[in-house]
């Protein structure tokens, strides 16, 4: 199936990647966070009140895809992982 995905399309990559999944464990990691530490979120005098979020979140994820764009050569690669996990990840991979 992976060949005749590449050889279609003419994209780089590999059989099965089993790495871009770790964006939706890190976003989700992420959440749990800052869920659980709600109390020193509201105390101005707390760095993690001053964190921006967002562009955090942002970084992390942005390191994923920049990794695999460096290992496949650029934005656009086959990758056909065959996990459930892949699924769930496609959210968090469309927002990087």
């Amino acid at each position: 199936m992976y060949n005749l995905v590449v050889r279609g399309t003419g994209l780089p990559g590999f059989p099965e990647g089993h790495f871009l999944s770790l964006a939706d464990h890190i976003e989700t990691a992420f959440e749990q966070f800052f869920r659980a530490r709600a109390e020193a979120l509201k105390r101005e005098k707390r760095l993690i009140a001053n964190v921006d979020r967002d562009r955090l979140k942002l970084s992390l994820l942005a390191a994923i895809r920049d990794e695999a764009e460096r290992v496949h050569g650029g934005r656009q690669f086959v990758d056909k992982t065959p996990m459930v996990e892949m699924i769930s990840a496609a959210p968090t991979l469309v927002r990087m």
